[in-house]
């Protein structure tokens, strides 16, 4: 059969309006811990990304990813990565070693979506059976979905080594251009120290600072880092807390989103009468309210955001001006007041 010129240009120009209609979703599980403690809370990190090719977004109500675990594992709940409840995903089915879920709006070219599965682990399991996360779709596959990005393994342990510390609480809050990580003990045996890590993708970690433990307690013990320079957008935070012989284990992921562009200042600082609030762009702040550090509300902005704040009237001492954005970010900056 004789192809002409004509013939080869009409099918070279099908492959390639195939190509710019083609839509590719991979789904991946990221890294996190491969220990579980028995009994205790852990997570699957899971992430969504649309890898078209020729900017086509994935359809609303199209992407069907499904999380299965062995037996020695329950899925507890599924939340966002910063441990909110679940947006943009909703639950079909979930039993306790498998849940499907639906993602409910469209997934841009480019734009990611990252889940945290919690799980529990129930069963001691010395060596790792395959946890899976798998992709399939809401009627018939996109054009240019390639099956091989379609399902990614891990592997998880149930351990019954205690961790060196029980870890009670790990919070992070913005201060100023720096973001500071506290967290509490109620109990430490033979612990030896934090390393406080910190990720831009929540998959490559660096330990910024450690911080020295107790080592032998009992009681509440309080600890604290600050980070003077997160990325520029999302900055993801855990704790890998070390035992003196080797022993450890992370703590859950918090996150924090610092916009450089949303500068702030507030001075003069200490003050004493009235403080002045200048911003890049007022329209993207929606509340500003101070509070003392006993965490008691001593100002909350009314109506239009007020630039000047008095200050006259309240006791000498440390408070926290928070700025909420339009997109509920909160922002926090000390300030002193002084008589």
């Amino acid at each position: 059969m004789k192809f002409s010129f004509v013939n080869i240009a009409l099918l070279a120009s099908i492959i390639f309006c195939q190509q710019l209609s083609a839509q590719d979703v991979s789904i991946n599980i990221l890294g996190q811990p491969n220990k579980l403690i028995k009994n205790q809370e852990g997570y699957i990190a899971v992430k969504l990304l649309n890898e078209s090719f020729g900017g086509l977004s994935a359809p609303a109500n199209k992407l069907r990813p499904t999380i299965s675990v062995p037996e020695y594992l329950d899925i507890v709940d599924v939340k966002n990565d910063d441990n909110t409840p679940l947006t943009g995903l909703s639950i079909v089915s979930k039993n306790l070693h498998s849940v499907k879920l639906l993602y409910n709006i469209d997934l841009a070219a480019g734009q990611a979506k990252t889940f945290h599965v919690i799980v529990k682990g129930t069963i001691l399991a010395p060596v790792s059976s395959t946890i899976t996360a798998s992709l399939s779709f809401n009627g018939p596959q996109t054009v240019g979905n390639h099956p091989d990005n379609d399902n990614s393994t891990t592997g998880m342990e149930v351990i019954e080594e205690p961790q060196p510390v029980t870890l009670t609480d790990f919070r992070v809050q913005k201060e100023e251009a720096s973001a500071l990580l506290e967290w509490e003990t109620t109990e430490e045996t033979n612990s030896d120290r934090f390393e406080v890590q910190k990720s831009a993708d929540g998959k490559k970690w660096e330990t910024f600072q450690i911080v020295t433990a107790q080592g032998e307690s009992k009681s509440l013990i309080s600890y604290s880092a600050v980070d003077k320079a997160p990325f520029a957008g999302e900055n993801f935070y855990r704790l890998h807390m070390i035992d003196k012989d080797g022993t450890s284990a992370y703590s859950r992921i918090r996150k924090l989103h610092f916009d450089t562009s949303a500068s702030v200042a507030l001075y003069p600082n200490p003050v004493s009468d009235l403080l002045s609030i200048d911003m890049a762009d007022w329209s993207k702040a929606s509340e500003i309210s101070v509070s003392n550090t006993a965490g008691n509300s001593v100002y909350k902005s009314q109506g239009n955001l007020d630039k000047n704040i008095n200050v006259k009237g309240w006791p000498a001492g440390i408070y926290i001006v928070h700025i909420t954005s339009t997109g509920g970010a909160i922002n926090s900056y000390k300030i002193i007041v002084a008589k």
